[in-house]
């Protein structure tokens, strides 16, 4: 604005210069060297005027010029801010006479602008007067004694115009080039306390655009004081309208005022052609209906701001509210108290308040309250990315985020204080995200309540309550579920997790308060799940997995559980009840689980006590041992001390390394396989019934019967039945032992009749003994009796 006027003014000196020298006779090239001072003087730009003058005396004093130039500071690369082919200036005569300026004619013909703005952040619209003439550039006099500004005429009208004009413009620091061609403007004043109304056409990046303004005064404008002003920019790109009041300090920035904007547009694809931004992608969606309202307050304090906008993007509104304030030095600073939210019509709320810094624009800043809402996230992607995602019932059905967040650069995001509610979880603490990478790194440390995996399992994974052979498995009775398990999730983004749960279910396994951490990089997840409760004891494990291999492990050790609550979980047995401990370390890939589990590797090992095999009871099974269709009743059971047992697992088959058990009068050992893929079991257990009331810590090879039992059949019912094959090898068992037995008790007779006679024999012949001793003692005591011997 201020080269603007400081130009109309050395224009305007020009025309007082060229009638005075006409009235004196003055040569017409020194009137143009006159002028040519006294605008550098006012502006510190040098005016060339390449051809002389062509005066007029009446009905207007006046002039015109052949080709001018305007140069640019020294800093620039192009030598001219400004070219024309020519000016035309008249004045009314009679009004100048009694001291007042009419400016009939004022028009630039053909002008070139070129505007631009360095790397440095200088601009070469901003004029530097020389010398005294910095305020005032009518204000000295020159040897022909022209007449100074605050003693000459009074500027009381204007009619000025630019004919076929172009303007550029250039920012060296971002790269962004503007051009506006085919400008043909015009503004007029009748006087400094009446409206100035100014108009135009132009052709901005192919566009035809025009422009209607009024001002309210342009007198109090020029002394700094509020003025209203009234514009409205029309085009096939759309419309914006400013209504408002304004002042200008006296270097002619903007200085304070109250201005509010509206804008429209019915398609934003042509703006963003003018603007030479390269198209939306598709993915961006079909926008238009663009419309905002701005209120922009500027005064002592610094800068207030209201905007409401709308923009329809696939039919759905997008609406922006909120205000952006800034201190008094704001425009310097370029920092911002932001208060904003923002609506998508049935699928999202979200709102910021705090600071926005962006006085460096590669590493902008801010910080302060977010709040995010989603009823429908889902559809809020598929509306956003143009495709629905891929991603089980029930995941992702509902999300609500609070937190404050900090923006350090536009790659990284952190969140503290966070609330975070998705679907059933609940979680506080801190996220980070950093963005530029190949996808994003989160990383956080959260304390969530009961996390439910089973959504992401492929199903609800409700326990089945327990039947006569066996509960129902987490694959249901048609097997494991073949649904893709959803490994590509780990592609979305890298992660750096610590997580505090208050349990974890996945099927029927439910884990208690627990620690996890999870590391996740390049679609690779290893999660560790600290000592937690689980199955009535303690639990720790690792699971790995890999999106690009479809390879999963895991290690788990599980001590003081419970084991039926184990099987009942991951196999959906409840015959064995025991306590005691379990290890896991298996490996396996699959896009399903039923491929997963088929491809298992690995082993387990048991070791339990004082526990009980539920729906058999073995002792009975061997007395029935020659009866084997002899019914086994729902509540019989076999008690045991201890057990152990160790598995090795091949393409999702366990082999069995070890398994024996120990109870009073029970002995038992056993071999087999177990079909974790195809859920069945073939075993072959060998009870021994023992004279040994002992069982833990008794002799596993002590002697007895054996009677082998084969338990087969498909884990929802699973069968026992007394192995055939040996029943003729232990009916002759049984024979032998029945003849060596009665072998036995013949010569146990026949040895306790012999020790019955010698038993007789040694007391007769000792009582005899005795009683020769007794008669001999009497004889010796009385001679009488001796006659009688």
């Amino acid at each position: 604005m201020r080269f603007l006027l400081r130009a109309f003014l050395g224009l305007v000196a020009l025309i007082v210069l060229a009638g005075v020298g006409l009235f004196f006779f003055l040569p017409t090239d020194r009137i143009g060297q006159i002028a040519a001072e006294r605008f550098e003087a006012a502006t510190g730009r040098t005016l060339t005027l390449t051809e002389g003058f062509s005066p007029s005396l009446y009905p207007t004093l006046g002039v015109r010029t052949g080709p001018i130039t305007i140069s640019n500071p020294d800093w620039s690369d192009t030598p001219n801010m400004v070219t024309a082919e020519g000016a035309a200036v008249g004045v009314s005569l009679l009004p100048l006479l009694s001291g007042q300026i009419e400016v009939e004619e004022l028009t630039l013909l053909n002008p070139v602008i070129a505007l631009e703005r360095d790397a440095d952040g200088r601009a070469n619209w901003q004029l530097t007067p020389t010398g005294s003439a910095a305020e005032d550039t009518l204000s000295d006099t020159a040897a022909e004694a022209e007449p100074s500004a605050s003693s000459g005429p009074a500027l009381t009208r204007v009619n000025a115009q630019i004919v076929d004009g172009v303007f550029s413009y250039r920012d060296a620091a971002s790269g962004a080039a503007h051009l506006m061609d085919d400008v043909n403007a015009r503004i007029g004043f009748s006087g400094p306390e009446l409206p100035a109304e100014v108009s135009g056409e132009l052709t901005w990046q192919g566009q035809e655009i025009t422009l209607a303004a009024t001002l309210g005064a342009i007198g109090a404008l020029l002394n700094g004081e509020m003025t209203d002003i009234a514009a409205r920019i029309e085009g096939d790109l759309g419309q914006i309208a400013v209504n408002g009041a304004l002042a200008l300090s006296q270097t002619g920035a903007l200085h304070s005022g109250l201005v509010t904007v509206s804008a429209g547009m019915e398609d934003l694809a042509p703006i963003m052609t003018a603007l030479a931004l390269p198209p939306l992608p598709a993915s961006a969606g079909a926008l238009r209906d663009v419309s905002a309202e701005a209120s922009v307050g500027l005064g002592e304090s610094g800068l207030e701001s209201t905007l409401t906008a709308q923009i329809i993007r696939d039919d759905v509104p997008v609406r922006l509210s909120g205000r952006v304030d800034g201190a008094a030095d704001w425009l310097s600073a370029l920092a911002f108290q932001v208060d904003m939210s923002v609506a998508v019509e049935g699928l999202a709320d979200a709102s910021y308040r705090g600071t926005v810094d962006v006085s460096d624009p590669a590493t902008p800043a801010a910080n302060g309250a977010v709040s995010f809402r989603s009823d429908d996230p889902r559809a809020l992607i598929a509306w956003g990315a143009g495709t629905a995602p891929d991603l089980p019932d029930g995941v992702l059905t509902s999300v609500a985020l609070d937190g404050t967040l900090k923006l350090a650069g536009v790659n990284r995001v952190d969140l503290t204080g966070l609330t975070l509610a998705l679907d059933e979880l609940t979680a506080t603490g801190s996220l980070g995200v950093t963005m530029g990478g190949a996808r994003p790194a989160i990383r956080g440390a959260l304390a969530t309540n009961r996390i439910n995996l089973d959504p992401f399992l492929g199903g609800e994974g409700e326990e089945q309550p327990a039947s006569g052979g066996g509960a129902s498995t987490p694959g249901g009775p048609a097997g494991w579920s073949t649904d893709p398990l959803p490994l590509e999730l780990l592609r979305l983004a890298d992660a750096d997790l610590d997580l505090d749960a208050e349990g974890l279910k996945a099927g029927t396994i439910d884990i208690g308060r627990t620690g996890i951490s999870i590391d996740l990089t390049d679609g690779v997840l290893t999660a560790r799940l600290r000592e937690a409760a689980a199955f009535g004891g303690n639990m720790a494990a690792e699971v790995r997995a890999n999106a690009g291999s479809k390879a999963v492990s895991l290690n788990a050790n599980l001590a003081s559980i419970r084991i039926e609550q184990v099987l009942l979980a991951l196999a959906g047995l409840d015959r064995l009840l025991a306590d005691g401990a379990l290890t896991v370390e298996v490996a396996g890939d699959g896009s399903s689980l039923d491929s997963l589990m088929n491809s298992l590797d690995g082993q387990i090992g048991l070791n339990l006590a004082d526990g009980a095999i539920q729906g058999v009871n073995i002792a009975q099974l061997a007395a029935n041992f020659t009866n084997p269709g002899a019914a086994m009743e729902a509540n019989d059971r076999t008690d045991f001390t201890s057990a152990v047992a160790a598995f090795t697992i091949t393409d999702g088959v366990m082999d069995t390394r070890e398994l024996s058990m120990l109870g009073p009068l029970l002995r038992l050992t056993g071999l087999g396989t177990v079909d974790l893929g195809g859920q069945s079991l073939q075993m072959r257990l060998a009870p021994r019934i023992v004279g040994d009331l002992q069982g833990q810590g008794g002799n596993l090879d002590a002697s007895g019967i054996v009677l082998p039992v084969i338990v087969r059949g498909p884990w929802s019912d699973v069968s026992f039945a007394p192995d055939l094959e040996a029943l003729p090898a232990l009916q002759a068992a049984q024979d032998r032992l029945r003849q060596e037995a009665q072998a036995a008790e013949e010569r146990l007779r026949r040895e306790a009749a012999e020790a019955e006679q010698r038993l007789r024999d040694q007391a007769e012949e000792r009582v005899n003994r005795e009683l020769d001793a007794l008669r001999n003692q009497l004889q010796e005591a009385n001679p009488i009796l001796r006659l009688f011997d």
